[in-house]
């Protein structure tokens, strides 16, 4: 009877161990057949040229592909998918087993009077934030997307300004046509809102009085939202911006440039007019792209075909019902979601991103893994993609969905990482003390839980660390458990939740941040963000040559630093601005773009005034370009923490979920040449001083 009983149990272990391992390996098929997918969607969507393709919702599409693809079982199950799929809006594809394409397809029997129709891509353009970035086909009109494109924004979080009132001003003129609109507008919306409100503030069109001045008071009810100031354009014609100013603090430095030429985007002076190529270099009749999707799967696209005024060749086969993409998104599910998400932001990173090839060896592999996450995921979250990114480094990352639950609170608290130990450095609740080690939260090691949060955070690792802070902190339970290490004792405590508001007006907004100040008589304390532009030129003016100015910029600036260079050195010191060469990729073939830095190193000239940036892990972008142009000009100097990393105008992404991802759309070289190369590492700090005086 026992032996029964254990050969019954052992079988039943067999069984278990056999349904484990089927399930195991369906999985792995889907996570293939859904990488196949995404392949085949991102060649066809950014690279063939055909004008039915023009006409598709791709994000509609890839909510509909997913799904479709979730319901395959096989190889020929795949093929025939992806036929569905793309067929309609892509005659000129193949999707075979043949590995070989046969041109002859896409080969009018007369062509002549046509032209060669091809994908060009100065970066990408996403739509209304690409301001600095187009895609076109040649021989092809620009497609507007019925949209307005942002010009300029400038955006600080609202609990800067709690308690004061911000006026703002600008001043636009030379408007060359009649169907050019210009708009601007300040706003508070909430944090990560995709859309502005209030859009049409500010219309000219070649009126006397082209300025316009709004006045905003900012309530600590606002503390958890941004303060947007935008300037926007639709239509085509030239524009110029005189001056856009906060509190009289310029947010458009003059070394900027500030004459627009925009053809349904702002394109920095650059002027492409309907029709023309981007650039000389395009693809040409009988260059393909070929792809094989899984083992013996291939998918070959044309990256250029025979066009007309009126068409492009292959026509698409009217007896190919093409699907209802769009009716899919509102029966999509929270897996479906995700997945769209991550196949649309995959593809974009993967031709488009200018630091990919720097930074990641197989950035297939990347979304294997994140569509594998997806499928063990019982509910929509962002955390599949934002792994998949932080392999990016990209500080300019966000990603943002109204889909995710967002129903948490914060720790009352702020920590940092000291090594293996989450160490308080602020407490709202008096059983926690500055100092104490964090050793456990709800059953969870403390240090465990922190380096989970760094893998969400794209970026240098100082960056990485500073921002997986807040992510640390957040709680979803009104209560949590704590275990707290102080003096060599542990002590368990249940403390309560703190919402965003109190958050960050009570730990974030006063941080104890310094005021601008005489430190002694030999040295000059400024704070960009404490103190206005205006504030800081009335203390430089006292300043003498030999004096030493420390400027604080970790926690921001209130204003675009750019501005204050001309205060802190004799303008004669300072060399024309320069950001790099060969910032923005110039895309027109499939393949990840790679851009080198081909200046020459420049050593730091020896310091001719006494300044010195403060900097630390939350300096990026904007920051990093002044800090690094400073160097170069020999006009300051660093101290503090590195900075975090990350330089080139932001794109954005949105998805398919209606979230959005911020992601870095050009490559911007050091002025120092490649020894002073920062992407992914930061600037670092070239002084060593005791800042006891500045914290």
């Amino acid at each position: 009877m026992k032996d029964s009983i254990t050969r019954i149990i052992a079988f039943l272990c067999i069984i278990s161990i056999l349904v484990s391992c089927h399930n195991e390996n369906k999985t792995l098929d889907k996570v293939t057949y859904m990488k196949a997918f995404a392949d085949t969607y991102g060649v066809i969507r950014w690279f063939y040229p055909g004008d039915e393709a023009q006409t598709v919702d791709w994000n509609a599409l890839a909510v509909y592909g997913v799904h479709r693809i979730e319901q395959v079982n096989s190889n020929e199950e795949l093929q025939s998918a992806l036929q569905d799929i793309f067929y309609p809006i892509a005659s000129g594809v193949a999707i075979t087993t043949d590995a070989k394409y046969d041109t002859r397809q896409i080969t009018p029997e007369n062509s002549v009077g046509m032209k060669e129709i091809a994908w060009q891509h100065s970066g990408v353009d996403l739509g209304k934030w690409s301001n600095s970035y187009v895609s076109k086909r040649t021989y092809r009109d620009f497609d507007s997307q019925g949209i307005n494109r942002l010009a300029f924004e400038f955006e600080q979080p609202a609990a800067n300004y709690i308690g004061k009132e911000l006026i703002f001003e600008v001043d636009i003129d030379n408007l060359t046509s009649s169907t050019l609109k210009v708009y601007a507008k300040i706003s508070l919306d909430d944090n990560g809102a995709d859309e502005y409100i209030n859009f049409c503030e500010y219309s000219p069109h070649n009126e006397t009085d082209s300025s316009i001045k709004k006045i905003i008071k900012v309530g600590g009810e606002d503390s958890n939202k941004l303060l947007r100031i935008g300037i926007y354009t639709t239509g085509v014609g030239e524009f110029r911006v005189n001056y856009c100013r906060l509190n009289n603090s310029d947010l458009l430095a003059d070394s900027f440039i500030r004459n627009y030429t925009v053809y349904n985007y702002s394109n920095q002076g650059r002027e492409v007019k309907t029709k023309d190529l981007l650039y000389e270099e395009h693809s040409h009749i009988g260059e393909v792209k070929s792809l094989e999707v899984i083992d013996g799967l291939y998918v070959h696209v044309p990256l250029a075909l025979y066009g007309s005024d009126e068409y492009t060749y292959p026509l698409s086969d009217k007896t190919i019902v093409k699907p209802n993409y769009v009716a899919s998104v509102d029966a999509a599910s929270e897996r479906d979601m995700m997945l769209a998400d991550l196949v649309v932001t995959w593809n974009v990173i993967n031709y488009f991103h200018p630091y990919l090839s720097d930074e990641v060896n197989d950035w297939g592999a990347c979304l294997l893994s994140a569509i594998n996450e997806v499928y063990q995921s019982d509910r929509y979250s962002l955390d599949p993609l934002r792994r998949m990114m932080a392999n990016v480094k990209d500080a300019h990352f966000v990603a943002n969905s109204p889909r995710e639950n967002k129903d948490y609170n914060f720790l009352p608290i702020r920590v940092r990482r000291d090594e293996n130990r989450v160490v308080v450095t602020n407490s709202l609740d008096k059983a926690i003390l500055p100092g104490d080690e964090i050793v456990e939260v709800g059953g969870r090691s403390a240090i465990e839980r922190y380096l989970d949060c760094e893998e969400l955070v794209s970026g240098s690792q100082q960056y990485k660390s500073h921002i997986a802070e807040q992510i640390w902190l957040r709680e979803y339970a009104p209560k949590a458990e704590i275990v707290l290490e102080r003096n060599g004792k542990c002590h368990s405590i249940i403390i309560s939740s703190i919402d965003r508001g109190k958050f960050i007006s009570d730990l974030i907004a006063n941080n104890n941040i310094k005021q601008s100040r005489w430190l002694n008589q030999d040295t000059l304390y400024l704070n960009t963000r404490s103190s206005s532009l205006a504030e800081i030129i009335e203390l430089l003016k006292l300043r003498k040559k030999e004096q030493t100015v420390l400027i604080d910029i970790r926690d921001g600036s209130s204003f675009m630093l750019m501005n204050i260079l001309p205060y802190i050195a004799n303008e004669r010191a300072l060399k024309p601005f320069r950001e790099g060469i060969s910032q923005t990729p110039m895309v027109y073939k499939p393949e990840t773009p790679s851009i080198n830095d081909t200046l020459n190193d420049v050593d730091i000239p020896s310091l001719q005034y006494n300044n010195i940036f403060i900097t630390g892990p939350m300096n990026y972008s904007h920051d990093e370009e002044v800090v690094d142009y400073a160097l170069y000009c020999g006009i300051a100097k660093t101290a503090g923490a590195a900075t975090a990393g990350c330089n080139g105008r932001v794109n954005r992404i949105s998805l398919p979920s209606e979230g959005f991802v911020n992601f870095t759309g050009r490559k911007v070289f050091s002025n120092l040449g490649k020894r002073g190369y920062y992407y992914g590492r930061g600037i670092p700090a070239t002084e060593n001083i005791d800042l006891m005086e500045c914290n």
